[in-house]
Order: structure tokens, then sequence, then C-alpha cells
């Protein structure tokens, strides 16, 4: 039997021996108690003991608010619900992140199991009559606006959970979605869980690639073994010279999650229509794009409609450059396949742009890259990183917190490089959500970027994902309600900041702070202006695979799965949208794992980044540094979080509603520089 701290003890006594108004005097006044930043216990026994704590007491503190006597206010029963919620998401965030990160898998394991117990309890609370008609019966009208929209969006995420069902419908939308969250992680955790390999031997399969790249694959036995791994794969797609392996590595990793995932993708789309159909609407993508920005399928449909024939330019345009690049390799090819892309992407771009590749990794240190990426972001918010000294599941982690006016204002970690049992991509999570006066912000990005020499795209990816955590940041400092802390805003608008961080390595000016040699040495002005046209070649491609994806993610979820064959749908997808078709034999949509988190709105990328260019005309005319500029991004769309609905925040950072407008012409231009 787990053992309970004295201080559950105490509480519960304070709970259950005291009378029903004494009850909620204690409920209310740990209202009043801070949050202190400390992560769950890092030893397994300590861990499991400290999440069925947190599910015990959650317990008995939504029996109280369910037994609620009295007229309930925003005070005695708005705020201690709150404060409900953020506790079960602060040991939910942390049990994510050691599933993705913790190098023992016994951790993981518990941590998959306390993730799971505390979505049962938010289940639970969602499907709680009685909390639903507490809430329902608040008299909000002389509240502040925001804690009306927030009463408002909660009241909206009770009958989205089909509160308004009688019992035995409760019960099986309860089952549905828990279904759905097992249905979900096991199809992105055996995706991206299978790992494949391929052993390369000899001169000619190792021709290309990258002295430091081969030998951190070097095995016991002297071989060279690269796999599926984002920072294997990617290298190897765009260096290695010989068509057969780069052929041979990209059909395993398009094969990850066959066949095992058929089935359990089959299921996760039968489960959600189900949900969907139990609620009311036609299909799960009704559903699940209701609440965001776009609002309506419809809407969806008609965008990528809109963007499609400026994107579908580019690529073309970008696809017969590649061609004939190939036909000077194959006079005989009359036409490229997607696993020739990347490879023949870079050699053009050397070609095009006196662009060496290898060059200019030599101007992109990890660690300068951070540092210099700290001093960007700290002159143009006004913030201050410091290293911050506190236990980490890693000893490749760091830690950081983040000052603005000498007053601490959050917390961060990084852990940024590959290794074996750690979450194979990249990602931002949330560890904190700031409420003002409750607990501060925290993040932590999860990459696998060298600890070393970087690809530009690398940079990227890295400014990318840092834009997300200081969305979380400083959305984090004022905000009154858990919902609306950080990063809660419309799904398809979450992107759009990360999107905009990218362009900050666009400007010259800003990349010689930190992109230096060995030497000391800063990047020139020159080689900079290839790197930026280099880069840009070839996004026209990477758009018209996205529009695939979004169109597979979508259309996967209209109408009734049954009458759907998932492969078939990726294969009009990819046909339809893409300039190189299909491979024979890949199976792209069982790695898909983002219709794990995102379901049918995977088109949020391309929306948010049509916003981000939009945005971006404001830097582009105040300078990128700017701190006006960045003062009135962080003031208008920033620091709201989700208190004020997306288009609202942009219209007033833009002083007009947000267009399609430049992202269109980008694309005509075919370049991204100063956009």
């Amino acid at each position: 039997m787990i053992k309970r701290s004295s201080l559950l003890i105490l509480f519960s006594c304070l709970l259950f021996a005291c009378g029903q108004s004494d009850r909620q005097t204690e409920l209310l006044d740990e209202l009043n108690t801070p949050i202190p930043m400390v992560l769950l216990p890092m030893e397994w026994e300590a861990l499991a003991d400290s999440c069925q704590q947190t599910v015990i007491t959650a317990q008995q503190q939504l029996k109280i608010l369910e037994k609620f006597r009295g007229e309930p206010t925003v005070d005695n029963f708005l705020k201690p619900f709150d404060r409900l919620w953020l506790v079960l998401l602060n040991t939910r965030d942390d049990a994510h992140l050691y599933t993705d990160t913790h190098p023992d898998q016994t951790i993981q394991d518990v941590s998959q199991v306390c993730k799971i117990n505390i979505e049962e309890i938010f289940t639970s609370i969602r499907l709680s009559p009685k909390i639903y008609r507490k809430l329902s019966a608040i008299d909000a009208s002389g509240a502040s606006p925001v804690t009306q929209r927030y009463l408002e969006k909660l009241l909206d995420d009770f009958e989205r959970g089909g509160i308004d069902k009688n019992y035995a419908t409760r019960r099986k939308l309860q089952n549905l979605f828990t279904k759905e969250r097992e249905l979900g992680e096991r199809f992105n955790r055996s995706g991206r869980g299978d790992m494949r390999y391929l052993t390369l031997q000899g001169e000619d399969e190792l021709a290309g690639l990258p002295a430091d790249f081969i030998e951190r694959r070097r095995d016991a036995s002297g071989e060279i073994v690269v796999s599926t791994d984002y920072d294997s794969y990617r290298p190897m797609m765009r260096y290695a010279i010989s068509n057969v392996v780069r052929e041979t590595l990209y059909q395993r990793f398009m094969q990850r999650g066959y066949p095992h995932n058929i089935e359990t993708l089959e299921a996760l789309l039968a489960t959600r229509y189900e949900i969907a159909q139990t609620l009311g609407y036609d299909d799960w993508a009704s559903y699940a794009i209701e609440p965001t920005m776009a609002g309506s399928v419809e809407t969806v449909l008609d965008f990528i409609d809109q963007i499609h024939p400026a994107i579908a330019a580019r690529a073309t345009a970008e696809y017969q450059m590649l061609l004939k690049k190939e036909q000077q390799f194959n006079p005989l090819a009359e036409s490229i396949e997607a696993w020739q892309v990347p490879y023949l992407r870079r050699v053009l771009q050397e070609e095009l742009f006196d662009f060496d590749a290898e060059k200019v990794r030599q101007y992109f240190y990890f660690d300068s890259v951070k540092q210099g990426l700290f001093l960007i972001v700290a002159d143009l918010f006004e913030i201050r990183i410091e290293p911050w000294d506190t236990p980490v599941w890693h000893e490749s982690v760091s830690a950081y917190t983040v000052w603005q006016d000498e007053v601490l204002i959050g917390y961060f970690y990084l852990d940024m490089h590959p290794r074996e049992g750690k979450y194979k991509h990249n990602q931002h999570l949330h560890v904190r959500e700031g409420v003002e006066g409750v607990q501060l912000p925290a993040s932590a990005l999860v990459t696998n970027l060298p600890n070393g020499l970087m690809e530009y795209i690398e940079v990227r990816t890295f400014f990318h994902e840092f834009g997300h955590l200081l969305h979380q940041i400083l959305g984090g400092q004022s905000a009154q309600w858990v919902r609306f802390s950080g990063i809660s805003t419309e799904r398809d608008f979450t992107e759009a900041p990360s999107r905009l961080s990218e362009k900050w390595i666009q400007d010259s000016d800003i990349l010689r702070i930190f992109a230096r040699n060995r030497r000391g040495d800063p990047i020139s002005y020159d080689l900079l202006m290839q790197v930026q046209l280099a880069n840009s070649f070839g996004r026209g491609i990477e758009y018209s695979d996205s529009l695939a994806r979004a169109a597979l993610s979508l259309n996967l979820h209209r109408g009734d799965p049954a009458d759907i064959n998932p492969h078939a749908l990726m294969e009009w997808a990819y046909e339809t949208y893409t300039v190189t078709g299909l491979t024979e034999d890949i199976y792209p949509h069982l790695s898909f794992g983002h219709l794990d988190r995102y379901s049918a709105v995977f088109y949020s990328y391309l929306w948010s980044q049509v916003i981000a260019d939009d945005l971006f005309t404001v830097f582009a005319e105040a300078g990128l540094l700017s701190p006006v500029a960045g003062h009135r991004y962080d003031e208008f769309v920033l620091a709201p979080g989700g208190s004020l609905p997306a288009a609202t925040m942009v219209e007033h950072f833009l002083g007009r509603p947000y267009d399609y407008t430049t992202f269109i012409e980008n694309q005509k231009t075919g370049t991204d520089i100063g956009s």
C-alpha cells in the first residue's frame, strides 16, 4: 500500500471531519498559497506516490465542489475550480515530460500511468453535471471581460464533452474519450518508436557524408549504423551520394508504423467518429475545427484552395529545376521521387547560390547559437536569462530562470541533444502554466539537435521551438485563469509565434551576433546572403508536402471512417498536393504523429505560417530588434495568452485584420527573405 504524507492525512481530516462550510473554507484558503516550481520526484516509487496523492486529493476536492452549498460565485467556486485544474495540469505536465525524456524506462512507464490517471480525473470533471450546474449558476455580469470569457469557454468545454446528455450517454462518452486518448498515445508512440536501421559499408555507401557524422555512428565493431532518427535521417538524405542508400533509408523511414499502426489508426478514427456522432456533430473534423480560428471545415477547405495555387506554382518551378539537375546525372530521367529531393535540393543550393553547407556549419556551434538566441530575445523583450541550479532528469539538460526588471518571471529547461529512449523529434513542452499570484510559468524544449556544429535548418528549428517557449513564459505573467495562460490560444494560432521566431535568422546583422567560426570570425555578409537564398529554395516543395498532410489530416476525419480507406486517402493527398507524388511501398500516414494531438487540424501549420508572414510586416518596417515593436508584440499577441480571440490580438498588433496577401506574394517571388 502506498504511504500518504502527514500533510495529506491532515488535509483529508480537514475535508471529512469538519462541517461542510469548514471544508469549503479550507479549500478557499488554499487559493492564497503560491505553488513553488518543483518537479515531481525522479525516483519511481516517490513519483508513483506523489502522483497517487495528487489523484486522491483531487478526487476529494472534486467532491467538495460537487457538494458545494450556497450560491456559487467567482470567488467561492470558480477560483477553487481553477486551482484544482491547475494542480492537475502540473502533475500531468511533469508526467508528460518524464514520459518523453527520462532515461529510466521505469520512470517513463510510471509517468505514463500517471498521465492516464490524471486524464481520467479531467474527464470526470468534464462529465460532472453537478460542477456544470454550479458553473452555470455563477452570475459573472459584474466580473471582468476576461472572467466572463473564461466562464463562457468553460461552459462550452463542458457542452462539447456531452454534459447535456443523459447519464448513460455521459458514461459512454467518458469511456470513448479515454479510449481515444489511449489509442492516440499508442499510435504516436508506436510510430515514432519504430526505429529502423541501415548498416553502411564501403566508401561508395559513405561517400558525401561529413566526417563527424560518420564517426558519431561507428559502433564497437567499426561498422557505420544509421537510423530513422531525425538527427541521422536528415543528414543522410541531404549528403549521401548513393541513390541506393538514400532510397533504402527513405523507404524504411516511411514504413515506420507499418503494419501494426493500421489497426490502431482505424480504431482511433472510428472512436473519434463515434464521439462526434454521440455529441451531435456530422464527423470529427466538424467537432475538432469548431473552436479554432477557422471555425468550420468549409473555411479550412477554402483556405487550402486559396493558398494551393501559389504554393503549387512555386513548388512546380522548383521541381523542374531539380529534374534538370537529375537529368545531368541520369539523362534518361523523366521524373524525380521524394527521396531524391533533399539531395538534389542541396546540390542546387550549392550551385545556384555558391552555397557550401559544410562551410556554413563551421559558423553555427550549438552553444554559440544558444547564447546568441538568448541575447536576441533579451534585447527584443527586455528580459534576462540566467542559469538555474536545480535538479534535472539527465546530465545533458540545462535549466534557466527568466527575469524582467529584476523580477523573476519564469523558468525553462533545455533538453536539446539526442540519446536513447528520448522523444525522437522536436517539441516544446508545458511544464507550468503561469497564473498571477499563484505560480510562475515554466517550459521545456525537447529536441534532437547536435551538440556541436549545426546546419542552418537546425538553427531554424531551435528558433522555432524557442518561440513556443517565449509564448509560454511571456503569456503566463498576468493570466488570471489557467485556461488563458501562455499558449492557450486557438489551436490553429499556436504555431504563429514560433513561425515568426524563425524569421529572426533571416537578418544578416542578427545572424552575425552568434554565427562565428572557431577563430571567432563572424560569418561574412556574402556567405549569409548565400545561406538565406539557398534556404528559400525548396520551401515551395516543403509547403506542398505540408498541404498534403493538411488535406490528409482533415479528410481522414470527414465522414464515416467505415467509408474511408486511409491508405487510398494518403495516396490521393500526396498525388494531389505534392510535386513528387508517392514512392511505392511507403506508409507515411502510419507514422504521422500529429494525428494524435492535432487530429483534423494539421492545417494549423500553414494557417500559422500565413499569419506569421503578416505579423512580420511590422518588424520588417520597424526593425527586427526594435524594442518598440517587441513591446507591442508582447503586449498585443503574447501577453494576453488566450484571454482574447487570436484574430482580435492579431488585429490589435497589425492595426487591421490579417489576410493571406503577404504569404501568397512570398510564394510568387520564391523567396522568404524579409518576409
